[in-house]
This record gives structure tokens, sequence and C-alpha cells, in this order.
């Protein structure tokens, strides 16, 4: 009669070849969880500002003078802000707008005497229906040669981004996923290779494939839940370093890793898709090879 639930009728745990499993998996869940919460952070991050861009509008009044600042500007501010769909009206400072010129141009006091296009950034009400080709004909009342740059060429742009972004994390992720899979099926293979003659015995006193197979599924869940759990673990307080390290040397907030609930979420669900993808891997490779041998 088959002793119950002994694990030592195939000694599949004095293997060699298996201790080093536990530290590929750990590797692979640890840079998995790297890659998808780096992707995550910058797609959600883009996502935010893409929603911000989206209903934000910049016009651009060509000044023939300096003195046409101070003339034209407050009325084109007045107009604007009747205008229905519109929420908010705000200049850019002429000396704000200086200092932005200046990465590009040198000394801002170069341009103190050179008449520079007044910049108006303002919000339009998701649900209005605001017609920019009117718009810039009635502006062009009060200014000729009024633009109005509606940020679309940015917008497509970074939904590209965003895109490509998401296709690396599920191509990388992909890839991890085969690797945890080929790994898996190597060692089950290994281990049908080396206890052929137990498993052999088994067979022949009665033992059925699926309680083989249960076997190298508790060998496979041993392995890749310790590897997972270090893995996952070593992957939080790396993530909290970057972001505290990127947080304090001028990283742009969008490139910054974050912890939302949803990235937490995602974090915490990887090792169990990693310990479920090895225990279906080692079943199939048990029964696909007894059932050769049938």
């Amino acid at each position: 009669m088959l002793a119950k639930n002994n694990i030592d009728e195939i000694p599949i745990n004095q293997d060699a070849v298996t201790r080093f499993v536990p530290m590929i998996m750990a590797l692979l869940v640890f840079l998995l969880s790297l890659v998808l919460a780096g992707a995550f952070s910058i797609s959600s991050s883009l996502k935010n500002w893409h929603v911000g861009a989206s209903h934000k509008l910049t016009i651009e009044v060509p000044l023939q003078h300096e003195l046409d600042r101070e003339r034209m500007i407050p009325n084109i501010v007045t107009f604007l802000q009747s205008v229905p769909g519109i929420n908010h009206v705000e200049p850019i400072k002429h000396q704000q707008l200086l200092s932005l010129l200046e990465p590009w141009v040198g000394q801002a006091e170069m341009l103190s005497d050179v008449p520079v296009p007044a910049l108006i950034d303002i919000d339009v009400d998701p649900n209005a229906h605001l017609e920019v080709p009117e718009l810039i004909q009635k502006l062009r009342q009060y200014a000729a040669g009024v633009r109005i740059e509606s940020h679309s060429r940015w917008l497509e742009t970074l939904l590209i981004l965003r895109t490509s972004l998401q296709v690396v994390a599920y191509l990388f992720a992909l890839i991890i996923a085969m690797t945890v899979a080929i790994t898996v099926m190597l060692v089950t293979k290994v281990g049908l290779a080396s206890h052929y003659q137990s498993i052999a015995v088994l067979r022949l006193m009665g033992a059925h494939n699926s309680y083989i197979a249960r076997k190298f599924q508790a060998h496979a869940l041993k392995l890749a839940s310790k590897g997972a759990l270090i893995g996952f673990l070593a992957a939080f307080p790396v993530l909290i370093g970057l972001n505290y390290v990127t947080s304090n040397f001028g990283v742009p907030e969008m490139l910054r890793p974050t912890a939302d609930l949803s990235l937490i979420a995602l974090l915490v669900i990887i090792p169990f898709i990693i310990i479920g993808l090895s225990i279906l891997v080692a079943r199939f490779a048990v029964l696909k090879t007894l059932i050769k041998l049938d």
C-alpha cells in the first residue's frame, strides 16, 4: 500500500539541480516587479498629464512693441474670461517667459528690448464645444496674427510613448513567464529521469499518473514559493529607495516610482502568478511524460 503523502517515495528534494531554482525564481520575480512598477508608474503619470493637458490651450499673441503687451493683453484676457466654456485664463508673466527662453538664448537681458510674443494659458471645460477657428477670428480683432496651440502633437507623442511602455512591459512579462516555464519544465524532466526507477515501482504498485504529478507539483510549489517570496520582498525596499533618490535629486515626477494601491496590488499578484504557473507546468510535464510511457 502506498504511503500517504510521503514525499520521500520520490526523493526530489535531494536533487542538487533544484537548489538553484529558488534563486532563479527570486531574480525573475525581482526583475519583473521592477519593470512592471516602472512601466506602471510612468504610464500613470503620462495618463494624468495627458488628461490635464488635453483641456488646456495656449494663445500666442505677437507684439510689435513691448508697449503692446500692456495695451492689448488685458483686453484679450477680459474677452477670454467672457467666452463660455473657458474656465480659467492666466497670462504668462513676461519675466517667467524670459526665464523659459534663457536656456536657449543665453542671457535673458538680451531679450529685454525684443518684443517677445505674449502667451496666455486657458483651461477649457471638457464638456464645452469650443470652436477654435471661431475663437481665433474673434481674437484677431484685438491682435493680428494670434495663434492657438492645442498641444495635439505633444498629446499624440505621449500616447505613443505610453502605449510603447505598456507593450515593452507586456513583452518583458511574457519573457519572464516563458523563462519560468522552461526552468520548471527542465527541472521536472531531470527529476523524472533521475527517479525513473522509483516512479516505475510506484506505478507497478498502482499509483496513478495524477498521484505522481502531485508529488512534482508539491515540489514545484515549494521551490517557486520560496523564490517568489524572496524576489517580492527584495523588490519593495529597492522601489522605496528609488522613490527616495529620485525625489531628492530633481528627477521629474513622471519618472518617479509611485506607490498607489493599484501598483501594490499588481506587485502582490506577481508571486502568485509565478507560483501558479510553476505548478501547472510541473503537472503538464509529468503527465505528458508518463502518458508516453503507458
